[in-house]
């Protein structure tokens, strides 16, 4: 039966995709205590971080924070709120026994920079649930680890809407990138990334599509050499039919983490990727990563970089850190969890 004239036409399709990704990022969040997110930075790479999310059913969004210390999201998000996050390999998984489904959902992201305070108060609500660094909230009793702290709790809230969940493999052959690209000078990875990128029990590897936006899928490292990083895609992935080469914008991510994540190694590297198949070349052009050890040296190693980081990026922004008031209240003797 046709609308009557005049009354907005229902788009049925978008509906019951979003209602099915937000039925998604519920299972998700219930399943996983860490999940990946992708974001495209300014030069068009996608770039893949591990996040600790939550699930707000009330309004059917997934909630995660940034430090004030580390804006890298915050850009990429203000110039494209196009993102992805990835659920997925049992390292990330609140039952360790179960192997749960990969998840792959596509939103959009927004950052809500409010009053920091206010923001903290938020997450402790939110996150209370997640097991994160059990030795670090005892730590925090003392005031010198609140004072080392206090930029690393200065931090916003990322709202991410749910759209649609992806296929995980799911990437089309559209989007290519222009093979001129490929003879520019590649960019050595140092050791340490290449040592986290072996150790990682697994691996994602992000493209970007200028016409189908962001796609995903887990992958596996065989070599992680300087100028070279090797993988083949997970069993199931049909990435590409057929034996065609195609190019694109690539990242492909990899993270380990103890079960409260008080130790964690994580490792990104963008470049352009050749794909045949399931085999997956990756010429590096950046990377970075991320290195916690574990006990009081890593948890001194993450304050005394979150302040210097963040002491910079709060001057440069005219922001304040969180009261040490307000920290101690949370964590101060006889506290727990904020």
């Amino acid at each position: 039966m046709p609308e009557p004239a005049g009354r907005p036409r229902r788009n049925r399709k978008g509906a019951a995709q979003a209602r099915s990704a937000r039925d998604a990022a519920a299972q998700a969040c219930e399943l996983y205590a860490a999940a990946e997110l992708t974001t495209t930075n300014p030069a068009g790479f996608p770039v893949t971080v591990p996040v600790v999310p939550a699930y707000d059913a009330e309004c059917g969004r997934i909630l995660m924070t940034t430090s004030v210390a580390y804006p890298a999201k915050l850009r990429n998000i203000s110039k494209d709120p196009e993102v992805l996050v990835h659920f997925h390999h049992e390292v990330a998984s609140r039952k360790r026994e179960v192997d749960p489904p990969a998840i792959a959902i596509r939103a959009k992201a927004s950052v809500i920079e409010g009053d920091i305070v206010e923001t903290f108060r938020a997450i402790g609500r939110y996150f209370r649930s997640t097991p994160v660094q059990p030795t670090l909230y005892e730590r925090l009793r003392r005031w010198h680890w609140r004072w080392l702290y206090r930029y690393y709790f200065s931090r916003y809230l990322i709202e991410l809407t749910p759209e649609d969940v992806l296929e995980s493999g799911s990437i089309p052959r559209e989007g290519e990138v222009d093979p001129s690209l490929f003879r520019r000078p590649d960019r050595a990875v140092g050791p340490l990334a290449r040592l986290i990128l072996a150790r990682a029990p697994a691996a994602s590897l992000a493209v970007r599509h200028p016409r189908s936006g962001l796609a995903v899928s887990e992958a596996i490292i065989q070599a992680a050499l300087p100028t070279l990083v090797c993988a083949e895609l997970a069993s199931g992935a049909e990435i590409l039919q057929g034996s065609r080469l195609a190019r694109f914008k690539a990242c492909i991510s990899s993270f380990w983490q103890s079960p409260d994540f008080s130790s964690l190694g994580h490792c990104s590297v963008l470049g352009l990727a050749e794909i045949r198949g399931q085999q997956v070349r990756l010429r590096p052009r950046a990377y970075f990563t991320t290195i916690r050890p574990p006990g009081v040296l890593g948890d001194l190693w993450t304050g005394v970089d979150s302040t210097l980081r963040g002491a910079r990026q709060a001057a440069s922004k005219g922001v304040e850190p969180i009261p040490e008031s307000v920290l101690e209240a949370a964590f101060g003797k006889g506290k727990g969890k904020p």
